[in-house]
């Protein structure tokens, strides 16, 4: 008797290349680029995601629940290094970690019995800072490259639209960027340009679909940057803010994408992984780092011993990185 038994893992995998500007025709997709060399980065037991590097390229924070625990905390990991230091200890899920410019604080979600909130606390350590809590629901964050602000989004009720908003840091003021989208639709995921003089989010239509956009933070201009009914996981600014790299579904797989946002070109950048999510790119190196998803299915067998007393024995029979199955 043959048992498909199958798992869940996720890497976080970094890359180590320069991604460069092409020339592309506008508003078409270009050949794609050589495949990124991508090197494993962590793959250990339990569920890791939402991984954000750090400036300088050298750290990733990402969310972990290792095999014992019930909920995600936020770890740092060195580039090179074996364990991740691990930033909170909390009975609540903290997640979604997002470096200041100056790689010293991490701003993270925070949720709990009460709600949601966005917390930050210093790698050096200490007490988490509540910068904002809501009664409904947060969609994306990311710090200014000047320090002074979080942009993120938020469904200010359990059952509203994320809408972008800007929160003043020192005088813990909020601001709407936006106006509320209709029922049904959304912004989010917001990143500032490496200039601080845009915001990339997501646009979310009423089908479930969504499409890029890039908000102008002096004269609150709105472009629509991508054409195409996207699903997207996660973008992030290349380092010359000409560009966007992001996650979205082609064929049967996430893959990663490059937009002009001048002209809206589209490069893909292949990578080995089938299911990649939430890039981020490192500002002051040439990385970035990506969630990795993949499915393994092995086979495994079940024995029936001719004792009663024995019973029945599981175990591996074949197994590989990738899927076993029809035994």
């Amino acid at each position: 008797l043959w048992l498909v038994a199958p798992v869940l893992i996720i890497l976080l995998i970094v890359i180590a290349m320069v991604i460069s500007r092409r020339s592309e025709e506008p508003g078409g997709v270009s050949d794609l680029s050589p495949t990124l060399g991508a090197v494993p980065l962590t793959s250990s037991p339990g569920e890791e995601a939402f991984p954000a590097i750090s400036p300088d390229g050298e750290r990733v924070a990402f969310g972990w629940a290792g095999p014992a625990d019930d909920n995600l905390d936020v770890y740092v990991k060195q580039h090179g290094s074996e364990a991740p230091l691990r930033l909170t200890d909390d009975p609540g899920v903290d997640t979604y970690a997002r470096w200041s410019a100056d790689g010293g604080e991490l701003a993270y979600l925070h949720a709990d019995a009460e709600g949601q909130a966005i917390y930050s606390m210093p790698l050096t350590g200490g007490e988490p800072r509540l910068l904002i809590r809501t009664g409904g629901w947060f969609a994306g964050h990311g710090w200014s490259p000047d320090g002074r602000t979080l942009v993120y989004a938020e469904g200010v009720e359990p059952t509203a639209p994320a809408q972008l908003f800007v929160l003043d840091l020192e005088s813990r003021e909020a601001r709407a960027l936006l106006p509320a989208p209709p029922a049904g639709q959304g912004d989010v995921g917001p990143v500032y340009s490496p200039d601080g003089g845009s915001i990339a989010f997501s646009r979310i239509d009423a089908a479930g679909l969504d499409e890029i956009h890039v908000l102008a933070v002096g004269s609150g201009e709105v472009r629509q940057i991508t054409r195409g009914a996207l699903h997207t996981k996660g973008m992030d600014w290349s380092r010359d803010g000409r560009s966007l790299i992001y996650s979205a579904v082609s064929s049967s797989n996430y893959s990663l994408w490059r937009v002009d946002v001048g002209d809206g070109s589209v490069t893909g950048l292949p990578t080995r992984g089938e299911w990649v999510h939430f890039p981020t790119v490192a500002r002051d190196a040439d990385r970035l780092v990506y969630q990795d998803i993949r499915f393994d299915k092995n086979i495994w067998q079940i024995q029936r011993s001719g004792n009663p007393d024995v019973g029945l024995t599981t175990g591996p029979l074949i197994t590989s990185p990738r899927w076993e199955s029809q035994g």
